[in-house]
């Protein structure tokens, strides 16, 4: 992956700290094994929140498209059964 990906329009109006997180984050993907990157990708969002830097839905979508241009089919499919369940569990009721 290249650093095109910086100058999207998707990117000009996110908050300077989402976008050097974000930026942090795809650089070591780039430099992580195809296995390793779904740990690396779950230690970012457990970050983000510690931060209190959340995603809209717009910006989120934007970062699961950038990080599937670094995935193989089978790292994509993982991702999107986790995403699936992620949803699911925010769909439940809370006790």
């Amino acid at each position: 992956m290249n650093s095109d990906w910086l100058s999207r329009e998707e990117l000009s109006g996110m908050d300077p700290r989402k976008k050097a997180k974000l930026v942090e984050f795809l650089e070591k993907v780039q430099s992580t094994p195809q296995k390793k990157i779904m740990p690396v990708f779950l230690r970012f969002q457990q970050e983000m929140q510690a931060e209190n830097l959340l995603f809209t839905k717009e910006e989120a979508r934007l970062m699961i498209r950038l990080l599937k241009e670094t995935m193989n089919d089978q790292e994509k499919k993982r991702l999107q059964d986790i995403l699936i369940q992620g949803e699911a569990q925010g769909k439940r009721p809370r006790r």
